[in-house]
């Protein structure tokens, strides 16, 4: 999936975008306003390059019983509950840092969650690099 705007309405308590049991790949993709999670990702395994989830009703991106590989820049802006929740062994890598002066220092931003900004829970494992929560 590449080049994607996603627009929920928050009117239903449902994902914007939902992957299960799947091998993906995604680049350049923007989702907004989900009446749920902004992005679902359960039993599955791929790479996200350039994501944006903003103003999610519950967590931006929730990642269950999943391999991740985030890459490029991802915001994660303005959900009611965590930025990024990692479960039931999940594993999630990526970041990178280059110091070129039209690159972000973090390539990878969690900003305004209602609750925690990253949640890993159950045996799960994140790895990521010069990466900002505020």
């Amino acid at each position: 999936m590449t080049n994607v705007k996603m627009q929920g309405n928050q009117n239903t308590q449902t994902d914007v975008a939902r992957i299960n049991n799947s091998q993906f790949r995604m680049e350049n993709i923007e989702i907004n306003n989900s009446g749920d999670d902004g992005l679902n990702i359960e039993g599955s395994s791929g790479r996200i390059e350039n994501l944006m989830i903003k103003n999610s009703d519950d967590d931006g991106l929730l990642v269950s019983g999943s391999y991740v590989r985030l890459s490029g820049l991802v915001t994660i802006d303005g959900n009611s509950d965590e930025g990024i929740e990692l479960r039931d062994g999940s594993v999630m890598k990526g970041g990178w840092w280059d110091q070129e002066e039209e690159r972000p220092d973090y390539t990878i931003q969690v900003l305004n969650s209602g609750d925690d900004g990253i949640k890993v829970q159950g045996n799960s494992l994140l790895d990521l690099d010069n990466f900002l929560v505020e």
